[in-house]
């Protein structure tokens, strides 16, 4: 997919309100250069602490926990 909000939609989101959503380091380190908020979720093959070396702002076991998950949003 090779599209972007401003050109799709006629919006251009604020950085800080763009979240990159993953389970490798790799999806945290997407967020950097755009400035974007890293929220990591260790559901994946990556542990929590090798997720947590990666300085995202937000961190996760899992998504189960839904009210803490939504509050990153406020």
């Amino acid at each position: 997919m090779d599209w972007n909000a401003e050109e799709k939609f006629g919006i251009r989101p604020p950085r800080d309100r763009v979240y990159v959503i993953g389970d490798t380091p790799r999806d945290i380190l997407c967020a950097r250069p755009h400035g974007a908020v890293a929220v990591a979720v260790a559901t994946g093959d990556y542990t929590i602490a090798e997720l947590r070396a990666e300085k995202p702002e937000f961190l996760f076991a899992d998504l189960g926990e839904v009210e803490k998950v939504l509050q990153i949003s406020r």
